[in-house]
């Protein structure tokens, strides 16, 4: 039985209508035919609009009979995490034994809260039988649209970087691009080479270079108040940073050992440094 996919974003419709090279229209002063040019733009943009509601619609109902045909053959299983009902073939499976079903928002979902505490893992979501596998490359790509697939990327090669604990390595504060440079005391600044960034920043402070100012004249010429310092200062008394990927955590609850949750390094809260629980045995008085 043949059914429609699942519903498609803009870029697909873009594709379908073949509008890859279509170029919105641009207003040219003094062009004698600027109106008819409007026109024919603003009509061409009402069909657009138009077959991208029919294509929404045929999908919807492509999926409805879908279900359907699933439902009569027997073919609906249950999401191990949400534990509704979903045709096989929208779902997607772990690979560990035995697989675990899942409908694609799910780990969707978990990958969209993963690439926002900066990790890359993405695991089973099975509830009952603490399974932690992956999922396959084949799966991932049912359930991963481009932007996140690029997103998980980046994060994971960062932390392999961070992993390998490479010397001299230096990453750009305003992107993912890292280089293998020179000590600070021969050259402060880091010009980075990511097409879409190509900011040099101070390594000292990580923001944007101020040669030749210190990182101190360079705050006092951005005129910022007392107030502001102040407020630095309460904020530097609560945030700590991880001493490995430089992410800001705060401390709520619990014991001084913590974890970044972006590269797993533990440390102390109060020191700042590597550490195990024999680290507050040797410093009880």
């Amino acid at each position: 039985m043949a059914v429609p996919g699942e519903k498609a974003s803009f870029e697909r419709v873009r594709e379908i209508f073949d509008l890859k090279s279509y170029v919105p229209y641009k207003n040219v002063p003094g062009d004698p035919d600027d109106s008819i040019r409007q026109e024919l733009y603003e009509s061409r943009l009402y069909y657009v609009h138009q077959e991208y509601l029919k294509y929404g619609q045929r999908c919807k109902e492509g999926e409805k009979k879908n279900f359907e045909y699933a439902k009569e053959h027997g073919l609906l299983r249950e999401c191990e995490c949400c534990f509704a009902n979903f045709p096989l073939n929208r779902m997607v499976s772990c690979s560990g034994e035995p697989h675990h079903l899942f409908c694609k928002q799910c780990p969707r979902k978990q990958a969209e809260e993963t690439i926002g505490q900066s990790r890359y893992q993405i695991t089973c979501l099975s509830l009952g039988g603490g399974c932690s596998a992956p999922f396959s490359l084949t799966e991932r790509a049912k359930f991963l649209d481009k932007g996140l697939v690029t997103a998980l990327e980046r994060i994971e090669q960062d932390a392999v970087l961070r992993a390998a604990n490479i010397e001299g390595l230096v990453q750009c504060p305003f992107c993912s691009f890292a280089a293998i440079c020179v000590p600070e005391k021969e050259n402060r600044e880091f010009p980075c080479q990511n097409p879409d960034c190509l900011v040099v920043s101070c390594r000292l402070c990580r923001a944007e270079s101020h040669v030749p100012l210190s990182c101190e004249e360079a705050t006092q010429k951005a005129g910022f108040s007392a107030r502001h310092e102040i407020e630095e200062a309460m904020s530097s008394a609560l945030i700590r940073k991880c001493n490995k990927c430089s992410t800001p955590f705060i401390k709520i609850l619990g014991c001084n050992k913590v974890s970044c949750t972006r590269c797993g390094n533990i440390q102390c809260d109060v020191c700042s440094k590597n550490c195990d629980y024999n680290h507050f045995k040797e410093n009880q008085p």
